[in-house]
């Protein structure tokens, strides 16, 4: 029996034009990341992580949106703010149109517009999406697609998980890499979360795997599954 293979795509979405883009699109000097969740129907409180100018501005609209239910800041400084949010039960009919699908968002990210990367299970699957968006006139505008079989060097993220890129994006914009260092493994710990041997290993495990994609063909160390790093860094 031939099982057809998962597609993946990636699609943008004016703000507007959605119930979540609207709750999380405002200042427009802040990018909002949406930690991956798992399933999309049903109750869930998504991670979103928060940069730039704005924060209180962004962390107010977002509390008198009617789509929300709670907010939790569990991290919180003068440029980055990490939300536990719960929302409204059926009250974002977009995301709620992608879980039923079969849709399982890889990345997420923005404010306006919003670019997601979602795969689906075949494209029978796309198609229903599709379908869904045309009937409730939501604008996606879909970029690319493609399956493993077709493109194998294109992973979700780049291959790392939401975890090591906010590591590596903490570590780059406070000048981790920068020569000489202007930030630590201590200081990128405090702002994560974790201990600093989880953020070395955040880091490292995530820049491995970006170089190792960087320069495919090159080595022979084959591209591995992204792990984690520590038992629960979370």
């Amino acid at each position: 029996m031939t099982v057809a293979p998962a597609v993946t795509t990636e699609f943008t979405l004016p703000a507007p034009s959605f119930p979540f883009g609207r709750a999380t699109s405002y200042p427009p000097t802040v990018q909002v990341y949406l930690e991956r969740f798992v399933p999309l129907t049903g109750a869930r409180i998504p991670f979103l992580w928060v940069s730039g100018p704005g924060i209180a501005a962004f962390e107010r609209h977002l509390r008198g949106s009617e789509l929300v239910a709670d907010v939790d800041a569990r991290l919180h400084t003068e440029e980055r703010a990490l939300y536990a949010v719960e929302w409204d039960p059926g009250g974002e009919t977009f995301l709620d149109g992608l879980g039923e699908a079969g849709g399982t968002i890889m990345d997420a990210h923005g404010n306006d517009p919003w670019a997601f990367t979602v795969r689906f299970p075949d494209h029978d699957a796309l198609s229903h999406f599709s379908r869904f968006c045309r009937t409730e006139d939501f604008p996606v505008d879909i970029g690319r697609v493609c399956t493993a079989a077709e493109h194998p060097e294109i992973a979700p993220d780049g291959g790392i998980t939401s975890r090591q890129r906010q590591a590596l994006l903490l570590a780059v914009e406070g000048g981790y890499f920068a020569v000489p260092r202007e930030t630590t493994l201590e200081e990128i710990a405090d702002e994560l979360g974790v201990s600093p041997q989880n953020t070395s290993e955040l880091v490292r495990r995530g820049a491995g795997h970006l170089l190792r994609r960087a320069f495919v063909g090159l080595v022979d160390e084959p591209v591995i599954a992204p792990v984690e790093a520590g038992p629960n860094p979370e």
